[in-house]
């Protein structure tokens, strides 16, 4: 899958109506897994994406925390309240699971706290998610 393809994925699964609104989202949120990934699994990932992505990861240190910060810096990161991050970010994370492999995806959420597996699944659960919408 090529950059564009990816790009219109996300804005497609996300229902943005803005192409760059899908660019700044995919972004940010590939900026903050990188940060929870360790050098070597973001070099495998990075090993998968289109030219156009790869430096994305590498734009923070590592710095492991908990899905709920996940979200909130996604949120901060591209301007967005957190429910729409959460949303924005599994977008981008359905589309990166249809350019790499699976065993690539596997491994990627075998390195963080089973609670990241929530950015794979469509409706938001877990700590952090009340059941109304704010």
């Amino acid at each position: 899958m090529d950059y564009s393809e990816f790009v219109d994925l996300v804005q497609k699964n996300s229902h943005l109506p803005d192409r760059g609104d899908a660019e700044r989202v995919t972004r940010v949120t590939l900026e903050t897994l990188g940060e929870v990934l360790r050098d070597s699994e973001r070099d495998k990932l990075a090993s998968q994406l289109p030219k156009e992505m790869k430096s994305f990861l590498y734009l923070r240190d590592y710095d492991l925390y908990q899905l709920q910060e996940f979200y909130r810096r996604v949120g901060a990161r591209s301007d967005s309240g957190y429910h729409d991050a959460a949303e924005r970010a599994k977008a981008v994370m359905a589309a990166l699971s249809q350019a790499i492999t699976p065993g690539q995806m596997d491994e990627v959420l075998a390195e963080l706290p089973d609670e990241y597996k929530d950015l794979l699944k469509k409706e938001p659960q877990g700590p952090g998610f009340p059941s109304v919408r704010g």
